[in-house]
């Protein structure tokens, strides 16, 4: 796995206008695009081994959890 580098994590924060209120969610949000820059890298590769048919990217949403993913968009269906 190919780890986010300082770079890559600044970068990220400037393209997508992302601010953290302290180090602490700095870190816990760095940690999540870590781990799905790594799911994402894996993925292309197969693609571009042909075993896959499309790519992803990273965007503003890769550092969002998934309890906010379920806060923020799932909501319950009314009968």
């Amino acid at each position: 796995m190919n780890p986010l580098t300082d770079e890559e994590w600044e970068a990220y924060k400037l393209q997508f206008k992302k601010f953290y209120v302290d180090s602490a969610e700095d870190a816990m949000r760095r940690q999540l695009v870590a781990e799905r820059k790594a799911f994402i890298d894996e993925h292309n590769r197969r693609y571009e081994a042909g075993l896959e048919t499309f790519t992803y990217g990273l965007n503003s949403y890769t550092d969002v959890t998934e309890e906010e993913k379920r806060r923020r968009w799932y909501r319950p269906m009314v009968e």
